[in-house]
């Protein structure tokens, strides 16, 4: 999930920024302080959160569509069959070609290559390596060797 939250993540920094560098202010307030409601899945973000999150994100079409995509994201983890995780991946591509956002390409390259193994995670009993990966990587970034 955190490669296709990146795709949101790049599209609000481009479009928070108002101004050049050294301008002030170099971005859009409200956008800037909803980055980590916008990365929330729906279910879990309280009414008033998700009126508020609605409120901003709907100031920019792209900005809407690309959170959109995102908690369709979600829903491929959330789907109870190799099937449904499929068809909503479809759906997902689909709802990109509406309205191609630019910082979503990079997202649908993992999405194709990383596909066999989101489709494993339903086929074999929503088994993940996911803490193993998170560990390995906490070890890396300790010892320095991290990228």
């Amino acid at each position: 999930m955190r490669w296709f939250a990146t795709g949101l993540i790049e599209v609000r920094r481009r479009i928070q920024r108002t101004g050049d560098k050294g301008e002030r202010p170099a971005f859009d307030p409200s956008i800037f302080r909803s980055r980590y409601l916008q990365l929330t899945r729906r279910d879990h973000l309280s009414d008033a959160q998700y009126v508020h999150l609605i409120g901003v994100v709907s100031q920019d079409p792209e900005l809407w569509h690309a959170w959109r995509l995102v908690q369709m994201l979600y829903g491929v983890y959330e789907a109870n069959t190799e099937t449904d995780a499929t068809a909503r991946i479809e759906e997902f591509v689909h709802k990109w070609a509406e309205l191609p956002v630019p910082e979503f390409k990079t997202v649908l390259k993992v999405l194709a290559k990383w596909l066999p193994e989101i489709l494993a995670f339903h086929r074999e009993d929503r088994i993940t390596n996911g803490r193993l990966e998170g560990q390995n990587r906490r070890i890396d970034r300790d010892s320095g060797l991290a990228a």
